[in-house]
């Protein structure tokens, strides 16, 4: 039988505490941190939301919709009677969030969280025609911003997509894509 001398049981107990207790402190910092920022988090729609989350959002949006758009219905022609009466369908169903203009949010646009988007605007505007037609008609959870699928026909979904394309068009330019949107288009 060996004998273990009296101070080596302790160095070991020494030696253990001494790997574990690193660990143990960045725990209880990360469990500090979590609690901290759970019990202020604020699920108030009222508040803008902070850069990060909006940046999450926007890129897991992104990610999101261009895997999801791929099989988007053949499109009608772009066409001037095919905006008009994207026109005259946004006037009926989309006004009430996005305003008249599509560009400034009408009050329940501006209460909602997020935001009613301002269709104008570069952020939707780098959607491909095929990712706003999917956005159009089946919504995206979580945001307020509906689906139409049940409500509109494709046809008219594709005229509802002409028209918020338009509104990226300063007044007398030609129709096309922004660039990112017409490179995300090719995929």
């Amino acid at each position: 039988m060996s004998a273990i001398a009296p101070g080596a049981e302790q160095d070991g107990q020494r030696e253990r505490r001494r790997r574990w207790l690193p660990a143990a402190v960045v725990a209880g910092v990360l469990i500090a941190a979590a609690a901290t920022f759970l019990l202020s988090f604020n699920i108030s729609a009222l508040p803008a939301p902070g850069g990060l989350e909006t940046a999450l959002a926007t890129a897991g949006k992104h990610w999101f919709i261009g895997r999801a758009a791929g099989d988007a219905p053949p499109a009608p022609p772009d066409d001037a009677a095919n905006r008009a009466a994207g026109q005259s369908l946004f006037g009926m169903a989309c006004a009430n969030c996005h305003g008249q203009d599509g560009r400034t949010a009408a009050p329940i646009g501006q209460a909602m969280y997020p935001r009613a988007t301002d269709l104008g605007a570069s952020a939707t505007q780098d959607f491909s025609n095929r990712e706003l037609f999917w956005i159009i008609k089946n919504g995206i959870r979580l945001t307020g911003m509906p689906g139409f699928a049940h409500i509109n026909s494709d046809q008219e979904i594709w005229q509802l997509t002409y028209f918020v394309r338009s509104l990226g068009r300063a007044p007398g330019k030609a129709a096309g894509m922004p660039p990112k949107a017409a490179a995300r288009r090719q995929r």
